[in-house]
């Protein structure tokens, strides 16, 4: 009886977030259900080919598939895959505050502050809802407790410890590729760099074992896949989404993503953003060791994505708090032993290993998206209530016993909703998104057009919009047309047997859009003219003026 008390005590605190967190999610859910984004069009039709048995179409290197294989019930069952992503989004955030509570835990933060931790992950986990179907705040949640079970194996050394922590990345390797390079690199040096005697660096027998069962149990999880990927492309493949993050933060940049560029697509793709891989439009290739040009480039790439992190980590919450855990890392691990926030300063050494082993690789690619850093912010939280708790001691200390000030549980307490309040501000830009009703406008004007009975496949001066409106009329979304003239834009339209043109007319045309407006022209007035919320559409029937040149 006294081990089931002591159980609820320590539960009750992510019970009492899961509390707060589940209708506020569950609200997000409904008011942004018809929010559809182009990786979810991506990781939904993947999911549909799987439960239709064609590997061919589904499997890719470019995308992970465990949020495919989460989605695939959702289309045995015939409900919305929709929705479904975004419930999963919501789970996944309910799988973060647990795996944040839980690295609290590894960490032994005990006290007021450590509960407010599960509650501060909750309001921060929901600032990451309604965005669209996106993998990572699965793989935040899943990095999160690799970093708590990695912990424990650097402490402990056991080998039990050290093949879970290896289990837990093979895992988040399913769900974004980057996870493995990340944990090839941080469980070499967090597991050989934990000497066990005082003074040394040299690697024990122990530390070689847990490195190796690390390895082992990351290959467990994640060799089959391997297998299924090297068979699919006749090499060694563990993923190919680095060609096309390299490209995108080349110097040439882009004029016009290849991904839009009109094409011909694969029978049964509504995109050819479903697999990248097929993108025939030749994306632009960059060398650091190319010269000199190559390495100042690189260099100003990386000054570019320091400052980038700097910024969306500061926008992270709303004080700043993240960002402040960030540089505490930096200072503290590098004083003594004895110092006035960490009396052993191992903890910071190890978190600040963690995310130095994080960014270094996307410090060498396009890194400009906040969510690419939402699986340190849970590690990084961990640290605001680890330097939170300290503070309070020292605040409490050399106060009148008698003041309500004397106690660091006061201190705790004020400190802790400070952070919970610094967590939850910014719900409130996802509280108005999602009053917003994200998503809708787009869907019912592809009912629409449906039923007017528009076919595919489509093509449109807004590539994001036309691909989401092909996923809703289940026929495929060929491109942006791009040319110099209006006779090479009607040839890329034949070409790819476009049967339907939608112009958005309120949005702005850039310079190259002139040979499309011309062709518009050329194709007389629009069949229908659609309006739905901020939407202008224009649409032209293609098939007959194109078979007439």
């Amino acid at each position: 009886m006294k081990k089931l008390i002591s159980d609820r005590i320590v539960y009750r605190p992510l019970l009492i977030a899961y509390v707060v967190y589940t209708p506020l999610a569950v609200l997000v859910v409904l008011l942004c259900r018809h929010q559809l984004n182009l990786d979810g069009v991506a990781y939904i039709r993947i999911a549909q080919y799987y439960t239709q048995g064609n590997f061919d179409l589904a499997i890719t290197g470019y995308w992970a598939p465990l949020i495919s294989w989460l989605l695939m019930p959702w289309h045995l069952a015939s409900l919305n895959p929709v929705l479904g992503g975004h419930i999963v989004n919501a789970v996944a955030g309910a799988l973060f505050m647990a795996a944040t509570w839980y690295l609290g835990r590894c960490l032994n933060l005990r006290g007021t502050m450590a509960a407010c931790l599960p509650l501060a992950a909750g309001m921060l986990a929901l600032t990451w809802q309604g965005l669209g179907i996106i993998a990572d705040v699965l793989f935040a949640a899943l990095l999160t407790l690799y970093f708590a079970r990695s912990y424990v194996a650097c402490r402990s050394l056991r080998l039990r410890d050290a093949l879970l922590a290896g289990g837990l990345a093979g895992v988040a390797y399913l769900a974004k590729y980057y996870a493995l390079p990340f944990f090839l690199l941080h469980h070499t040096l967090a597991t050989l760099g934990s000497a066990r005697r005082t003074g040394s660096w040299r690697p024990e027998q122990a530390q070689w074992k847990c490195w190796f069962l690390g390895l082992a149990g990351c290959a467990m999880v994640a060799a089959p896949w391997w297998a299924v990927l090297t068979a699919r492309y006749g090499r060694p493949t563990y993923a190919t989404t680095g060609t096309i993050v390299h490209s995108l933060a080349g110097p040439a940049g882009f004029d016009t993503w290849p991904a839009q560029a009109i094409t011909n697509l694969r029978p049964g793709r509504i995109t050819v953003w479903e697999n990248p891989d097929e993108i025939t439009t030749p994306w632009p290739s960059w060398s650091p060791f190319s010269g000199l040009d190559g390495m100042l480039h690189q260099l100003r790439l990386v000054l570019r994505n320091v400052r980038e992190v700097a910024m969306l980590l500061f926008a992270a919450d709303g004080l700043g708090l993240l960002y402040f855990a960030l540089l505490a890392l930096l200072v503290i691990s590098c004083l003594s032993v004895n110092n006035a926030f960490e009396p052993e300063p191992k903890t910071w050494r190890w978190a600040l290993l963690a995310v130095g082993s994080y960014l270094s690789g996307l410090m060498l690619i396009f890194a400009g998206s906040r969510r690419y850093y939402w699986p340190l912010e849970g590690l990084l939280l961990v640290m605001v209530v680890v330097l939170f708790t300290r503070l309070a001691t020292i605040l409490a200390s050399g106060r009148n016993r008698i003041s309500i000030c004397s106690s660091p549980r006061f201190w705790e307490s004020l400190l802790g909703l400070v952070m919970i309040g610094a967590m939850a501000l910014p719900g409130l830009e996802t509280a108005r998104y999602a009053l917003s009703r994200p998503g809708t406008d787009v869907r019912r004007l592809a009912l629409d057009l449906k039923g007017l009975g528009i076919e595919g496949p489509l093509a449109s001066n807004e590539w994001h919009e036309c691909v989401v409106i092909g996923y809703y009329l289940d026929t495929s979304c060929a491109g942006v047309p791009k040319g110099d003239s209006p006779d090479e834009v009607r040839t890329q339209l034949a070409k790819a047997g476009v049967r339907s043109l939608l112009l958005f007319e309120d949005e702005p045309y850039p310079s190259r859009a002139v040979p499309l407006l011309e062709s518009v022209e050329y194709l007389g007035a629009a069949v229908h003219r659609i309006r739905q919320g901020d939407y202008r559409v224009a649409v032209y029937r293609l098939h007959e003026h194109l078979k007439q040149d």
